[in-house]
């Protein structure tokens, strides 16, 4: 078995590939490196395709964590469109609008005008913005244009009652337009549909597209094409080996419990880099504004592996390997909820207990401590739920179709459990220790 041992030696091919290595390992990596025949991006090229050549309206949904490539599948499927519909004297007009950082309906309806004037060098500005202006003012413009995807990202901010009415009258413009728009919604709420309006929700073409997992070959892929383009030596030929080897599979696996999106895996890879460097490096003396570095030749020789799991450590501190098995934060979150709920002698325990349970803590939480833990959404914990079911903490005793309306089964004795939070409970951050504290 291969060790992709680090040593002493390979510092100058450190040096010589630090600036390659920060270039095309950046957090920017996924565009340009999805790959081209992943059954997402053919169906969403073929959705947008068909709208465009038919001229009817479309709405998308896709729904997954941030990291895991929803924008820059879409992206990807509107470069498709436009190389196979060949678009010369007429282009497809992309809007990309974050509804949270805009927040106002105001502040959404400007980006959408302000990104109209600027991609379809439009002069002529709106005095009032409203829907129905934008609309009308547009109208002036069709022929121009083969259509328009209107990206919507964090559109479950327009879930909320003050907001469904907005939100309505922007799919109400699509339906009605006889110019072919697409409404792409990106969100992490699995539960958004099911918030809206009876008459909002049917707005909505049932085909969602998820992005939950990473598959591994894709991975490989995205992780090689970025190494290709680094200049060759003894340091990258490690790399390489180590992404082909079954050492890295056997550790991606693992990481799957932890919902390690591309750009986080990719800051797993650049880190492990700088660490070697750090390593087998020390700055000698200064010359003008840059250090000349030479070999530190007391550092001891290291495994890539190693390397990895230092790295981790930076991205998750509080990641714990518990009887060989990654338990992440919302795996966690829970286990304290279910615990609780089981000293409080409750019967039954339904996913959605355990749900509300932590939805209420972090609510407390967040009035207490003006901090947010906005990253236990509803999603997480369902992906949690499965990891803890695939490593044997929890059973799932099935009694409906709805996740959250079925019962939480323990695996292992109650000592067993309590034992695991006293080993973690000194070394936990912020939200999670006002967790444990607050269930125990």
């Amino acid at each position: 078995m291969q060790n992709f041992i680090l040593t002493q030696y390979m510092s100058q091919d450190l040096t010589d590939s630090y600036a390659q290595f920060s270039q095309y390992f950046s957090e920017d990596v996924m565009n340009n490196v999805l790959i081209d025949d992943s059954d997402k991006i053919k169906d969403l090229t073929d959705r947008l395709k068909d709208s465009l050549k038919s001229k009817t309206n479309n709405t998308i949904l896709l729904y997954g964590q941030e990291g895991f490539g929803r924008k820059s599948a879409i992206r990807k499927a509107i470069d498709n469109c436009e190389q196979d519909l060949q678009m010369k004297s007429k282009k497809i007009i992309k809007i990309f609008v974050n509804a949270y950082l805009h927040k106002s309906e105001g502040n959404i309806l400007s980006a959408i005008n302000n990104q109209l004037l600027q991609t379809a060098q439009i002069k002529s500005k709106i005095n009032k913005l409203s829907v129905d202006e934008l609309m009308k003012h547009f109208k002036q413009y069709e022929n121009s244009f083969h259509g328009i995807v209107l990206v919507i990202e964090r559109v479950e901010i327009l879930a909320t009652v003050k907001k469904q009415f907005f939100l309505y009258s922007i799919l109400e413009w699509i339906r009605e337009s006889k110019y072919p728009i697409i409404f792409v919604g990106i969100t992490s709420d699995l539960l958004f549909q099911e918030k809206l309006e009876k008459r909002v929700k049917s707005r909505f073409q049932n085909i969602p597209y998820f992005f939950m997992e990473l598959d591994f070959q894709f991975v490989q892929k995205v992780l090689l094409t970025r190494l290709e383009q680094i200049d060759r030596n003894q340091v990258i030929n490690i790399y390489e080996n180590y992404i082909l080897s079954k050492s890295f599979e056997e550790y991606f696996a693992k990481l799957q419990s932890l919902q390690v999106s591309i750009s986080k895996l990719i800051y797993l890879f650049r880190s492990s880099f700088f660490l070697a460097g750090s390593r087998f490096n020390r700055p000698d003396k200064k010359i003008i504004d840059s250090f000349k570095f030479e070999r530190n030749v007391q550092a001891e020789p290291i495994s890539l592996q190693e390397l990895m799991q230092q790295s981790l450590k930076w991205i998750y501190p509080n990641v714990k390997l518990e009887n060989g098995k990654l338990l992440s934060q919302p795996e966690y979150v829970i286990l304290f909820s279910f615990y609780n709920l089981i000293m409080h002698q409750k019967p039954q325990i339904m996913f959605d207990d355990i749900i509300q349970h932590s939805k209420k803590t972090m609510q407390t939480y967040k009035l207490q401590h003006h901090k947010t833990a906005s990253e236990f959404t509803p999603l997480v914990l369902n992906k949690a739920l499965d990891n803890l079911i695939k490593q044997k903490f929890i059973s799932l005793q099935q009694q409906s179709k709805n996740l959250e309306n079925n019962q939480i089964i323990l695996c292992m004795s109650i000592d067993d459990l309590k034992n695991l939070f006293e080993n973690i409970r000194y070394d936990l951050p912020d939200f999670m220790s006002y967790l444990y504290n607050f269930n125990f």
